[in-house]
């Protein structure tokens, strides 16, 4: 994605974003659904680069797909 976007000049002000909508503990703890709370289930990835993104920054925090909806809109000028 990133090649395609260098390509065609647009890496610069294009937003990418790389996220799940859970994490994946499968038969981690003898359980196959997401009914508990160890880490493989509750941890998602949530990667962002794009224009006004730090670069290399990390955020250690727990964070939250419920408000990336809402960011996106507002990057993309419509929120």
């Amino acid at each position: 994605v990133v090649a395609a976007l260098e390509a065609i000049g647009r890496r610069n002000d294009t937003y990418v974003v790389f996220t799940s909508d859970h994490g994946e503990g499968n038969m981690e703890h003898m359980q196959t659904w997401k009914n508990s709370m160890y880490d493989a289930n509750n941890k998602v990835p949530l990667i962002v680069s794009g224009p006004g993104v730090r670069k290399g920054g990390v955020i250690s925090n727990a964070t939250s797909n419920l408000d990336l909806y809402p960011t996106l809109l507002d990057w993309a000028g419509l929120g």
